[in-house]
């Protein structure tokens, strides 16, 4: 191959924003990508060239438009308000679907149509303002965020749910509660005596320090912390011992059973991000520096079906398989990598990449470019584009090696994986599949025949004002199947893994009771 293909894609600018940045009180989210756009056109070194020929501005969408409103509006059209903002003029608006997966699948879609000609230069943007929201809220304040629009734009949805009718019919309402299904799943496998049932008049406050498990995803969240005070952006940036991640305290009060606060993303900020995507030949037309290209060297992507239709709930094979696409397409293996980013809504994200990558010699800390989106922050669906800003960054300061972008959206159930570098690939261009692959359900949901015996497979318990409430639970069921459950309130002391349950329908839910 050539030393530079005229249509290889490149990321050719990156940039941030946050409300510190701005310097605005009230900064809405159009303000903040207005700003990320403003920088990564800057980041180019031909910011108006670059801007005049940007023909699709993608926007990822909105908390706002991802079922969680607040009163303030917003845009009818997100991807022209930013368009007309930054003071583009794109032929093409496109309004991406949700989840956290998305600003890597879009690097991949639109690689694939720059690479193909039918794109030429393409602006990703996001930015939320959930900060300012809840400032608004708690003083009384009155934001008028709404902008109409005529203008017809792509409005896209995803075909996979995010959570089931079962789950959500027994209260998995939440990451928080879905993603604790999986770490205490996890801590079986993890932490194997620790998974064994407890009496049931033991005490319990969830995750203990004395775990293995959660000694372990305390280090994760230290290590993390300390790269988030190197990031300007960062919300949180300060550091934090293991110790303290464990400790319940008025600071770091349960959100859930297995949750402390700081143990997972936090949304209350003001961020925004943005990336510009071109080819190399438009590069050269434009006049943008080549210490400024960065190349996608391959890329994957999988959906898995809903938490309950997978056979392993500790596992995440969408996870493995993606990333396994990407690097066979890169023609990478994990040890050659330099900087990664891996998505870290909660630690088991974090714990089941790292297992994925299987590098046993690298820190934890090398396992983020941001903080992560706990002390970062966790921006809604457009946390890795902060990802690939702070990737892009390291990857320009350390050059002879390719860096790796995890993103995930739902329950682990969209992954996207790119590998990137400064330098030429040496193998022809690849940038995931298409269509994206869908992992079929592998076990069977249903509801009880009369009273019928099973095991807990795994549980998490909401906390609401510091109060724990009914837990809820997969239930594998002696004749075979799963069934998700809520536990009798009176049964929620103690230990709830592998314990004995029966099994009944109550006003139209499952109810669990525990046997032994």
């Amino acid at each position: 191959m050539s030393a530079h293909p005229e249509d290889l894609p490149i990321v050719v600018g990156v940039g941030e924003a946050s409300d510190a940045s701005l310097g605005l009180e009230w900064p809405s989210p159009i303000d903040l990508a207005k700003k990320a756009v403003e920088c990564a056109l800057r980041d180019t070194r031909q910011a108006e060239r670059v801007r005049t020929q940007i023909d699709t501005v993608v926007a990822i969408r909105s908390f706002r438009d991802s079922g969680l409103a607040h009163p303030f509006g917003g845009p009818n059209n997100v991807p022209e308000a930013i368009a007309r903002a930054a003071r583009i003029s794109p032929r093409r608006l496109v309004y991406g679907e949700v989840g956290g997966h998305s600003p890597q699948r879009y690097v991949h879609e639109f690689s694939r149509e720059l690479h193909g000609g039918t794109a030429r230069l393409v602006l990703i943007a996001g930015a939320e303002a959930m900060r300012t929201c809840k400032r608004a809220l708690a003083s009384g304040r009155e934001l008028r965020w709404d902008q109409p629009s005529t203008r017809a734009f792509e409005n896209r949805s995803s075909p996979v749910p995010i959570l089931s009718r079962a789950e959500i019919r027994h209260g998995v309402r939440s990451m928080i509660l879905a993603y604790g299904l999986i770490e205490n799943a996890q801590r079986v496998l993890r932490a194997p005596a620790w998974g064994r049932p407890r009496s049931a008049d033991s005490a319990s406050d969830g995750i203990r320090p004395t775990t293995l498990h959660a000694e372990r995803i305390a280090e994760i969240g230290a290590a993390f912390a300390r790269v988030a005070q190197t990031r300007t952006h960062a919300r949180y940036p300060r550091a934090v011992s293991p110790e303290a991640l464990v400790r319940p305290e008025d600071s770091n009060y349960r959100v859930s059973d297995p949750y402390l606060r700081w143990m997972v993303a936090q949304d209350s900020v003001d961020l925004g991000a943005a990336a510009l995507l071109t080819t190399v030949r438009t590069a050269r037309e434009l006049e943008i520096p080549p210490d400024r290209w960065l190349y996608l060297h391959g890329g994957g992507d999988c959906d898995a079906p809903p938490l309950s239709e997978r056979a392993r709930v500790a596992h995440s094979d969408a996870l493995e398989r993606a990333l396994g696409s990407a690097l066979d397409s890169a023609q990478v293996i994990p040890q050659q990598l330099g900087p990664i980013d891996l998505y870290s809504c909660f630690p088991c994200a974090v714990t089941l990449g790292i297992d994925a990558l299987g590098i046993r010699d690298r820190s934890l800390d090398s396992y983020t470019c941001t903080g992560g989106l706990t002390f970062f922050g966790g921006p809604g669906n457009d946390y890795s584009l902060h990802g690939l800003a702070a990737l892009c960054d390291r990857l320009r300061r350390e050059p002879d090696r390719p860096g790796l972008l995890l993103a995930n959206g739902g329950v682990l159930g969209k992954l996207s994986v790119g590998v990137y570098a400064a330098y030429t690939p040496k193998h022809p261009f690849s940038a995931g599949a298409e269509p994206v692959p869908q992992l079929p359900a592998e076990i069977t949901v249903r509801t009880p025949d009369g009273t019928e015996p099973g095991s807990i497979e795994s549980y998490t318990r909401p906390y609401v004002r510091g109060a724990p409430r009914a837990a809820i639970a997969f239930v594998q069921l002696q004749k075979g199947g799963r069934t998700v459950a809520e536990l009798e309130e009176h049964t929620q002391v103690g230990e709830l893994l592998l314990r004995a349950v029966t099994c009944s329908i109550v006003n139209q839910r499952v109810v669990a009771r525990i046997t032994e």
